[in-house]
């Protein structure tokens, strides 16, 4: 059975062994499965890139997931879980002042250069979003 981006890896092997020279960029667009899908095998394959004729990465009316490239993200969502208590007194229930307070850096964690070219005009991607990646 072949593995998920197994023929994207043989292609750049491909290339490397024809040009060792060559530079590669991956090119990305939207947040459909597909794009989504590089993220994670960029991810998955951090430790062979270095190798690979791969130089960067262009984003089209994409970003990097927050979650998975952003440590103090993961730590936030964490916090994002906690639950109000419910109480005869607060029916709707009551949480300690500053329960999901989260303040971290904003470091990304991802093994490529990133270029985002952001496409707001179609009302998913917008400015602001493009701009946290900075």
């Amino acid at each position: 059975e072949k593995r998920k981006g197994g023929e994207l890896t043989d292609r750049l092997r491909d290339i490397k062994a024809e040009d060792p020279n060559a530079h590669v960029f991956l090119l990305q667009h939207g947040m459909q499965a597909g794009a989504v899908g590089l993220q994670e095998w960029i991810d998955r394959e951090r430790g062979e890139l270095k190798s690979s004729p791969v130089s960067g990465v262009v984003l089209l009316s994409s970003f990097l997931q927050r979650v998975r490239f952003r440590p103090g993200m993961r730590a936030c969502a964490e916090k994002a879980s906690i639950q109000p208590k419910c109480e005869l007194k607060h029916p709707l229930g009551i949480l300690p002042d500053q329960a999901r307070r989260c303040e971290t850096e904003n470091k990304i964690d991802f093994p490529l250069p990133v270029l985002e070219i952001g496409g707001e005009l179609d009302g998913i991607v917008r400015l602001t979003r493009v701009a946290e990646d900075a």
